[in-house]
């Protein structure tokens, strides 16, 4: 598997890898900041959002997806505390801060988020009606239960899950598309009345889920056969255990991400990319829910049919000629015979597409 650097050059227009050092916890918090990126891209989180008032920040964090929003703190020990005191603290301390990202949220004190492609984003209560939180502890210990340091959590009148940065850069590793870490999140919440779920142990916590999974899907999934409960099942434990990031195949799942990556990147020039642009975010949403597994499958027919894709002798109307018969890998050459005195009006954009349509239509992929 690639490491993080590797990743982010490779995978998408991520934002770079966090270095170490500078301010105490800030290392931690741009890490954190930069796992969700993996799975949700830099369209979809809010890094350190501003608060309802000025020079006071919402949270670390803030992802709004869909019909979802999750709420970030992160908290890492510098010096040499007593681990379990100073986890005490700060999970009571994280779990505050929620409470009041939660409240500001709910009450509509929050009307615009600032986002790095987009920029101001309105937010409208109405539209995110799932709030999660999570808590991100950066220290060494041994394994413990969040519940018992800090009770409080379990007064909480949302959904809250907390980490260890270690844990919580496996979970995005192993979750890396919105479908999958949205889906984790709403599993684990269910099966927390039924397990319990250390804090420094999150593999282990994934592997007490898997025998529950079955029974939790089955009381949110519509009827389903047992022969595709099972294939659900099996794709679910393939994720959750990490093996689907050894296949071979985990690449072809590339060319989704591109897609959302750069469905932002939009040509203004064009007629129709007028207004804010920001309807590439519902095309970003919407392959967003494809979980890893099904943007492999996707990613594997969509590149075999470009590599399949066949050239047909074509002349158009504006003096270019595509020629059949030639080796896959040789070179395609395109003249055009077009006047010389090209007429103003058919040098804009619109016709620039429509003329590269024409280009490319003979070389088809198949439905």
């Amino acid at each position: 598997m690639f490491d993080l650097e590797k990743l982010s050059n490779l995978r998408f227009g991520m934002s770079d890898v966090p270095k170490i050092g500078g301010q105490p916890g800030i290392y931690e918090e741009k890490g954190s900041q930069w796992f969700l990126e993996r799975s949700f891209f830099r369209g979809f989180v809010y890094r350190n959002p501003r608060g309802k008032k000025k020079g006071l920040e919402l949270a670390d964090a803030v992802v709004l997806f869909d019909d979802v929003v999750l709420m970030v703190q992160v908290k890492a020990q510098c010096g040499r505390h007593n681990p379990m005191s100073w986890a005490a603290e700060k999970l009571l301390e994280a779990f505050n801060q929620l409470c009041k990202t939660h409240k500001s949220l709910v009450e509509g004190d929050i009307k615009k988020l600032r986002n790095d492609f987009y920029g101001e984003i309105k937010f409208d209560r109405r539209s995110y009606p799932n709030l999660i939180g999570i808590i991100i502890l950066a220290h060494d210990s041994n394994p413990y239960i969040a519940a018992k340091l800090a009770p409080e959590i379990l007064t909480a009148v949302f959904p809250i899950h907390v980490f260890s940065l270690k844990d919580f850069a496996t979970v995005a590793s192993r979750f890396d598309t919105a479908g999958d870490l949205i889906t984790f999140l709403e599993l684990r919440g269910d099966i927390a009345a039924k397990e319990i779920f250390s804090v420094q142990d999150e593999v282990g916590n994934i592997e007490r889920m898997i025998p529950h999974a079955e029974g939790v899907l089955r009381t949110h999934m519509s009827p389903t056969s047992p022969e595709m409960m099972q294939k659900t099942l099996k794709a679910f434990e393939e994720v959750a255990t990490g093996k689907l990031l050894e296949s071979p195949e985990w690449k072809y799942g590339l060319s989704i991400d591109d897609m959302i990556a750069r469905v932002h990147d939009v040509d203004p020039g064009l007629p129709w990319n007028k207004g804010t642009g920001r309807g590439s975010m519902e095309v970003a949403r919407f392959l967003g829910w494809l979980t890893r597994n099904r943007r492999i499958k996707l990613g594997k027919r969509i590149i075999s049919q470009c590599e399949a894709a066949v050239i047909t002798d074509l002349r158009t109307k504006f003096g270019t000629t595509l020629v059949n018969g030639l080796p896959k890998d040789a070179p395609l050459e395109i003249r055009s015979t077009c006047r010389r005195t090209w007429p103003p009006h058919l040098s804009l954009s619109p016709f620039r597409s429509q003329f590269l349509t024409c280009l490319t239509r003979p070389s088809r992929v198949p439905c």
